[in-house]
């Protein structure tokens, strides 16, 4: 609040020293993030390495558009659970003992997941983006 003493000068520095300009964005300087790497250990090219890879490009190239940093964390998730999925699989091919409880766990979290994704074969239509529909009942989004 100005002093009745203020002139008009001293009153807008004061106003200037007290608001803040706007924060530029923090610069993404995660490498997996970024996505210059895909790990954040190793290289990538063992046999799992290569399959996991294989499996996320396939459901990424599902999506009908670019995926969020969030969708990324949802197809790398995806991803593993496809992969362990696979190697219990394998473990059953050889007559070897599964855990059937982890079976069904990663089972339950790849349908879900694909769902949430909106990818798949689910009977039901994916749940609309409400931040979408909302950004395209404000005119932001044409």
């Amino acid at each position: 609040m100005e002093s009745p003493n203020t002139t008009p000068a001293q009153a807008g520095e004061q106003q200037s020293a007290t608001s803040t300009p706007t924060a530029p964005r923090p610069r993404v300087t995660d490498r997996v993030t970024s996505g210059k790497r895909r790990f954040l250990r190793g290289d990538g090219r063992s046999r799992e390495a290569r399959r996991w890879i294989a499996l996320h490009d396939a459901y990424r190239d599902a999506l009908p558009q670019r995926p969020t940093v969030s969708q990324g964390a949802l197809l790398r998730t995806l991803a593993t659970a496809s992969l362990a999925l696979e190697v219990i699989a394998a473990q059953q091919a050889h007559g070897e003992p599964v855990d059937d409880e982890r079976l069904v766990a990663l089972a339950n979290l790849q349908s879900r997941l694909m769902d949430r994704l909106g990818i798949g074969g689910s009977s039901e239509p994916p749940k609309p983006d409400p931040v979408a529909e909302h950004r395209k009942r404000m005119g932001w989004d044409k």
